[in-house]
């Protein structure tokens, strides 16, 4: 059982493309779900411009380890005012294209045999501007090596939805039901640490497979011979 829930920090290292929507219009949030908290943290994260009009988003940020979220979207401040009454046309919304690749996402340190399942996600948005949200269930992992040390990081899980930008009535916004288009990565942690051993193969296990490889060399080897 992981008993750091809650009492400890977790870094998560992105890197992703987004094709179509310009540096200046990109904003990055984390936001925590337990702490009900929203913070702007495109100023931690590197904005280098891709193409004509893209943006390549990469950061390695902290985040308590608890259910929450980071978003890559449409950069707009206000809408995140609750004391502003702020209304957004759904046309200002459009031009807000999602389209996007996933490079890397990982939830700590590297460790041998561990899969990133989102590394290489591309998605694209053909008409108009939807919503990509990635439910992500992150699991503890301890990797222990063969020289004794441990290596404390996580693997996780992923689901994944895309929801289109609907026009609402009059086609205007309020900020109590704001759809903004952009990357949502939603995680949350498992309570079960999983432990993984480096393993030395036995000269016996490395002979067996020799044997096993050899096998099969010559059982296809036969198979051909008999066309």
């Amino acid at each position: 059982i992981d008993s750091d829930i809650g009492s400890t920090t977790v870094e998560i290292d992105f890197d992703i493309d987004l094709p179509s929507i310009s540096c200046l219009n990109t904003q990055v949030v984390a936001e925590d779900v337990i702490q009900k908290s929203t913070t702007d943290i495109t100023e931690q994260t590197a904005l280098k411009a891709i193409g004509e009009s893209g943006c390549n988003v990469v950061g390695k940020v902290r985040i308590q380890k608890e259910t929450g979220s980071v978003h890559i979207s449409l950069l707009e401040p206000k809408l995140r005012r609750k004391d502003d009454p702020v209304e957004i046309k759904f046309d200002d919304l459009l031009h807000y294209n999602a389209t996007h690749r996933i490079n890397h996402l990982s939830f700590g340190q590297f460790f041998p045999g561990i899969d990133n399942p989102l590394d290489g996600v591309f998605k694209i948005v053909e008409n108009g501007a939807a919503q990509f949200q990635y439910h992500i269930k992150v699991v503890p992992t301890v990797y222990k090596t063969l020289d004794g040390k441990n290596i404390t990081s996580n693997q996780f899980s992923v689901t994944q939805y895309t929801k289109p930008l609907a026009k609402p009535e009059f086609g205007i916004f309020n900020r109590q039901g704001i759809f903004i288009p952009g990357l949502y990565l939603k995680y949350e942690f498992s309570p079960i640490v999983i432990e993984k051993s480096e393993v030395k193969s036995t000269l016996l296990q490395l002979i067996t497979r020799l044997f096993a490889l050899l096998g099969g060399t010559f059982a296809a080897a036969g198979l051909l011979d008999s066309f």
